[in-house]
């Protein structure tokens, strides 16, 4: 194991502030902040800067370790409530002292103060937790680039970028717990003779964007005072040369960190802005216009990333058609450039293989949206997205008032719609509204619907509805959020808001963790899972799911293998759970376990009505299913950290109790010092709802007060806000 060059131990201890020295009457404390992010929230071990007024006569360092709890007549006592620990000092002056947390440290409060001859500090509150991982960079800011070294020692920079399969060695404070255990104070073994490495007790992971990277090691560096190093290899498949690079142990390291990085492919970056020109030459400063980058120009190659710059392309009747294709190891990334709103104005068509768009904005500003041709083709315009190229990818898109939201077809196999917001789509018919949040069909591989958010609807949320040669199998959804879909027709007529419905056989369906809600008292809506005319459907697992409202909460019809296992659901007067097997399909066959229902007590099997008693009976399934009469308690609220980007989270809040706000714990996806803000996913481009710097606590979103995005165009229903009793939100980092 590489020890800790000289001039990065001397970096360590030289983060500091001077001042004038002189000391007062009694030292005061102002803030306790660790030594890399400036931040609160402190695990055992971590080094810390202790800033404020007379906490020492004069500037002093360490001479060596183990370093010493008293230096320069100053020490800083760290009480836990049980006992109080002196912290080993690194550095002390008039206005700061670096030091660190005992790893002897216990509970999850603590108060710290300073103690010289002219008196004690007042306490100043610590909020301690088991691990708090924090980087160090460059700059000395807590943001930019990471504190990268070669394993020559030299420093990753611009200039020399990190290559795919090099091992590098990373240091960061904050990751707790050593095996075999340290003294507070003392350096860190090296190994061999040199006594043994200090590893991390928990588990250790490094991400470049979103492409987990191989850890060789996680521990203290040898030598070291509560300097941690992570030694890893760069993986394949890191699409930007300066990605962000996190660590998560039990807490994610701070945002806005990133690394240089000489990509797999060589990957180059092009650029398309409103303004660009079919001659441009694809650079920032001369980029091209969108239909000629979607055509794929020579320059562009797999690997590649495009940045779209913010603006608004087309004129709503524009149809841009995709021809991007990389590789399945190096795809193509069409990408809103950050920070920026790009916004595509009309309709996008993909035909190319193995690329992936990426955050940006599909919409159509026609203010029609009423047909007088009856059926589902009788729309005014086209599809928001129409997907038939495979491998790809469509990731934090936000698709809205479009005719309809995604077409994925077959030929789009292996492909993936993840964490998009899909509303407002489709138009009103003679007949009915028409238009669906994501029609899909599949016959080969599987395709991946995952944390969308899906709402409000002219139709259906997710229909995947195939007839003929148009067949429906292979489809894993999880994490979805989808709710009222149907609400903007005549009458709010609400519709699926999911069906998977198919006059052949469906198979390979698997749906885990979604979240469904139709506002109860409306009395209104359903999803179907398997819904046919004459079918025989082969198999599905439907687990962990919450299917909220309805006339019906959830229909399951004709399936030969079934397992319905720890499912909530809820409907007022309906039927809480319909099943269907006449095909002589054998219920015997069924596994349903742990699920919870509400409201009605009313389930259907075979198209005959029965209390839940009855039920149990007639089927012999649910044996350990619990129902519960009348309206769900408490407060559900659920939090699903986002794949592609580290520090983004989905939240659906069931709020039974009707409270004006919710605390929410997003400590899996924030670290303490990160400026987040959350948005409603139903006005999702208005101001945030919530902001401000992580502290550890639970934040707070409001349940009262929201409005919704109006819809473009003559809707025939204005939509009302799910809120009080559910909402659904976004949280970035900032």
């Amino acid at each position: 194991m590489a020890r800790l060059p000289n001039v990065l131990s001397g970096a360590v201890l030289a983060l500091t502030w001077l001042s004038a020295s002189g000391l007062p009457a009694q030292p005061e404390v102002s803030a306790v902040l660790d030594l890399a992010s400036y931040s609160t929230g402190l695990a055992p071990g971590t080094l810390v800067s202790v800033f404020g007024t007379g906490l020492a006569s004069d500037s002093i360092s360490a001479s060596d370790a183990p370093l010493p709890t008293l230096l320069g007549g100053a020490s800083l006592d760290i009480s836990d409530g049980v006992q109080t620990l002196q912290a080993p000092l690194f550095y002390v002056s008039p206005t700061q002292i670096n030091a660190q947390i005992p790893y002897e440290i216990a509970g999850s409060r603590a108060e710290a103060r300073v103690r010289n001859a002219s008196g004690t500090s007042t306490a100043v509150s610590l909020t301690i937790l088991p691990q708090a991982p924090r980087l160090f960079t460059t700059n000395g800011t807590g943001e930019g680039f990471a504190l990268l070294l070669h394993a020559d020692n030299s420093l990753v920079s611009t200039g020399s970028p990190a290559r795919v399969g090099e091992v590098l060695n990373l240091y960061l404070i904050g990751l707790g717990a050593v095996t075999p255990p340290i003294a507070s104070g003392a350096p860190a073994g090296g190994g061999s003779k040199g006594g043994p490495l200090s590893l991390v007790a928990g588990s250790v992971t490094v991400k470049l964007d979103d492409r987990e990277a191989p850890v060789l090691y996680a521990g203290l560096s040898p030598s070291s005072v509560g300097l941690y190093q992570v030694q890893f290899q760069v993986p394949t498949g890191v699409l930007t040369d300066s990605p962000a690079l996190s660590v998560a142990a039990q807490q994610r390291t701070q945002a806005n960190v990133n690394t240089a990085l000489s990509t797999a492919s060589g990957g180059q970056q092009h650029y398309v802005a409103p303004g660009g020109k079919p001659g441009g030459s694809g650079s920032k400063a001369d980029p091209w216009d969108l239909v000629t980058a979607l055509k794929q120009p020579s320059a562009i190659k797999p690997g590649d990333t495009i940045w779209l710059r913010g603006g608004v392309y087309g004129d709503g009747s524009t149809e841009f058609v995709s021809s991007l294709s990389g590789t399945a190891s190096r795809p193509i990334v069409l990408r809103q450039y950050p920070d920026e709103r790009a916004t595509i104005n009309g309709s996008v068509t993909v035909n190319g293989t193995s690329a992936w768009y990426w955050g940006f904005e599909v919409t159509n500003n026609l203010p029609t949206r009423q047909s007088t041709i009856a059926g589902s083709f009788g729309g005014l315009r086209t599809w928001g997205i129409n997907v038939n190229g495979p491998n790809t990818k469509f990731i934090n898109l936000v698709l809205h008032d479009a005719d309809a939201g995604f077409g994925f077809w077959s030929p789009a196999e292996n492909s993936e719609i993840y964490g998009c917001l899909i509303y407002d789509n489709g138009w009103q018919g003679p007949d009915r509204g028409h238009g669906h949040g994501i029609y899909t069909q599949n016959t080969n591989g599987t395709k991946h619907i995952g944390d969308n958010i899906i709402f409000n609807q002219f139709d259906l949320g997710i229909q995947a509805y195939g007839s003929g040669n148009a067949f429906v199998q292979g489809f894993s959804l999880d994490g979805n959020i989808v709710f009222n879909n149907g609400v903007l027709s005549a009458g709010s007529q609400r519709a699926d808001n999911i069906l998977f419905g198919f006059p052949g056989s469906i198979s390979g369906l698997h749906l885990d963790s979604n979240y469904t809600y139709d506002t109860p008292t409306a009395e209104s809506g359903y999803s179907r899972v398997g819904w046919s005319f004459g079918g025989f459907n082969k198999d599905a697992v439907i687990t962990n799911n919450y299917w909220i409202g309805g006339y019906f909460s959830v229909d399951l019809w004709n399936w030969d293998s079934l397992t319905f296992s720890n499912n909530t659901a809820y409907s007022t007067r309906g039927t809480t759970v319909g099943l269907t097997a006449t095909n002589n399909q054998k219920v015997s066959n069924y596994t349903f376990t742990g699920n919870s229902y509400y409201g009605s007590g009313l389930f259907s099997y075979n198209a005959q009505t029965l209390n839940a008693n009855a039920w149990k009976s007639a089927t012999q399934l649910d044996p350990d299913s619990q129902v519960h009469s009348g309206r769900p308690q408490g407060i559900w609220a659920f939090v699903r950290g986002n794949t592609y980007e580290p520090g983004r989270a989905n939240i659906v809040i069931f709020n039974w109790d009707l409270a004006g706000s919710v605390g929410v714990d997003v400590s899996q996806v924030l670290t303490s010092g990160t400026k987040y803000e959350i948005r409603d996913a139903e006005n999702f481009y208005g101001s945030p709802v919530a902001s401000g710097t992580y502290s550890g606590d639970r934040v707070q979103i409001p349940m009262t007060n929201l409005t919704v995005a109006n819809p473009v165009g003559n809707v025939p229903t204005t939509p009302a806000h799910t809120a009080p009793e559910f909402g659904a939100f976004v949280l970035i980092t900032k």
